[in-house]
């Protein structure tokens, strides 16, 4: 049987690059369009009630932080996701994400925190 550390580094074999160029688009669109929305909205609310703000400023912090915070996701992690979907081992790959996801909450609560100076 084999190591097994050879299991983190086997890749999966599809037809043809194009079909793993489709399977990685398709990851790609899902990630950024069915978990980015609902993340960032989760964050947005339970950190705005974290500081005390009242339902109508959470609201209000997260309908004015959404958008920007989406488009910032966007440019991050679709380029980020595409290598890592199409590069690093699928054991790897929580890694690779936790490793730039550090960065990206420092980024999301910059985000937040300016929109908080501005209210």
């Amino acid at each position: 049987s084999p190591p097994a550390w050879a299991t983190l580094v086997q890749v999966e074999h599809l037809a043809s690059p194009s079909d793993r160029a489709r399977e990685v688009a398709v990851k790609v669109l899902f990630d950024n369009l069915f978990f980015q929305a609902p993340f960032l909205t989760c964050y947005f609310v339970v950190t705005g009630f974290l500081e005390g703000l009242s339902p109508a400023a959470v609201y209000h912090k997260t309908q004015t932080n959404f958008h920007a915070a989406w488009a910032y996701g966007v440019l991050l992690w679709a380029p980020l996701q595409t290598a890592n979907f199409w590069f690093v081992p699928v054991g790897l790959q929580p890694l690779a994400v936790n490793i730039v996801n550090v960065f990206w909450k420092v980024r999301l609560s910059s985000i937040s925190t300016a929109s908080r100076l501005h209210l």
